[in-house]
């Protein structure tokens, strides 16, 4: 099932960020309620104190008087109460202030009146009338005041909530705008594709040009490498088929006339000796189209770009001898001697229909070309790095002029008079060429054609 890339990338990147993000707040709205709330422990620790000192600086400033001790205290308790309502944090506090020896008791607005704790210095928790307090209790180094700072844990939690919370706005301000920015990149960083994309919709059948690998990333460099190479193979497998076109027309265009001209012979002659010739020539002609037909099959199933890939372990002792065998009504019609060596079973890695194709034309053409009462050698031979081929007869061979041309379609030597298609070396020739096979031609001990082909171990053939 087809998917895009840039969605499961977007959903990716931006799922994760979400998620990170997620953490991050969370993260920094704890970090930060548990640094404010140590920040108002402090406070309450701070307000303690301070309360602490001015109790203790008015009660040794008086002589001791209990009551003008009591009043001047108030006095002072209630300027210090007035200053805390003015702030908006500072009003939150309730503070408790008693003395042990004196029975001076003095309570906040909002403080209740039962003690918020016992006599014991430190930070604590108390549940008052149904409310939930944090209180700080101090102690005078003589443990006679006694100073208790209290705050609600409702109005407390509700403050560093709101404090907390606003650290956290910029955060979920930036998320959307991180999400649009990674929106884009990604958009950017896949209009090279879509470039490319809109440049093959743009081509038609017949523009195989390389594409342009100009500005585009690393990674998709491997794929324009690979689709270029693509459009190559394909751009030669069609000049192939126009050029193996226009060859095998040109090359039918004569048995065809031929057959044609013979045909018209045969009707309008009255002589039966002339009919029965014209038809002996529609005879031989149909056989050299059938046989040029065949080869241009052969070859065309040979072409690059088609599938060849039948490879398989083979005998090739064998591909050669039932070779033989099927040639041997072709060599008695002339009397020639087919011999090849004695050689044990040769495995070898081929397409074993493409060896016997191959073997098939080199023997028809050394039968072809041989004169009578002639002689073929075929000799096969195993090596430590591959495997040795030779056919050799004692025919007129080729000039070393016409060696560069004989593989060529449809080249005939002009000093040829057998009959053929021009095409039986170079079906020779591609089958060498998909077995990464070596040929070489030379002359013979007989001074006729001897054709060596080896075919290496060390590649694989060619799978194209």
């Amino acid at each position: 099932m087809p998917y895009s890339i840039r969605q499961r990338l977007l959903v990716f990147i931006l799922s994760l960020t979400f998620i990170s993000w997620s953490m991050i707040a969370v993260i920094n709205y704890f970090n930060a309620r548990s640094e404010i709330e140590e920040l108002f422990d402090t406070h309450l620790i701070q307000s303690a104190k301070v309360l602490l000192s001015l109790v203790d600086q008015e009660l040794y400033e008086q002589d001791h008087n209990a009551d003008e001790t009591g009043e001047n205290v108030l006095f002072q308790l209630k300027d210090v109460e007035e200053h805390l309502e003015k702030h908006k944090y500072e009003k939150l506090l309730a503070f408790q202030i008693s003395m042990n020896n004196a029975g001076f008791k003095f309570n906040s607005a909002g403080a209740p009146d039962e003690p918020l704790s016992d006599n014991t210095t430190g930070l604590s928790d108390i549940v008052v009338n149904g409310i939930h307090w944090r209180v700080y209790t101090l102690l005078d180094p003589a443990n006679i005041i006694v100073i208790r700072v209290a705050e609600p844990h409702s109005l407390r939690s509700d403050l560093v909530s709101e404090i907390a919370l606003s650290l956290l706005i910029p955060l979920f301000i930036g998320l959307p705008i991180i999400f649009i920015l990674i929106w884009k990149t990604v958009d950017i960083i896949f209009s090279p594709l879509n470039r490319i994309a809109e440049d093959i919709q743009r081509r038609n059948s017949a523009q195989l040009d390389p594409v342009s690998g100009f500005d585009v990333p690393t990674e998709i460099q491997p794929l324009i490498n690979a689709l270029n190479k693509l459009f190559y193979r394909l751009d030669r497998v069609i000049r192939n088929e126009r050029r193996f076109t226009a060859d095998a027309a040109h090359e039918l265009r004569t048995p065809l006339a031929g057959l044609k001209t013979q045909a018209q012979i045969a009707k309008r002659t009255q002589d039966p000796q002339k009919r029965e010739h014209a038809l002996q020539n529609i005879l031989k002609s149909v056989d050299r189209t059938t046989h040029l037909i065949e080869q241009l099959l052969t070859l065309a199933r040979l072409e690059p770009g088609v599938n060849n890939t039948n490879y398989s372990d083979c005998d090739l002792t064998r591909i050669v001898q039932e070779t033989i065998a099927d040639a041997l009504p072709l060599a008695g019609k002339k009397n020639i001697i087919l011999q090849v060596n004695e050689a044990n079973s040769i495995q070898i890695h081929a397409n074993a229909q493409a060896l016997s194709i191959l073997l098939r034309n080199l023997l028809d053409n050394a039968i072809r070309y041989t004169p009578e009462n002639g002689r073929v050698d075929v000799h096969l031979e195993d090596t430590p790095t591959g495997v040795s081929l030779s056919i050799a007869d004692n025919g007129p061979g080729i000039t070393d002029d016409d060696k560069e041309y004989v593989f060529k379609r449809f080249s005939r030597s002009n000093e040829n008079r057998e009959s053929g298609s021009g095409l039986g070396l170079s079906i020779v020739k591609q089958i060498a060429d998909l077995h990464h096979a070596v040929i070489n031609l030379s002359k013979s001990s007989e001074n006729g054609l001897q054709v060596d082909i080896f075919f290496p171990r060390a590649r694989q053939p060619v799978t194209t």
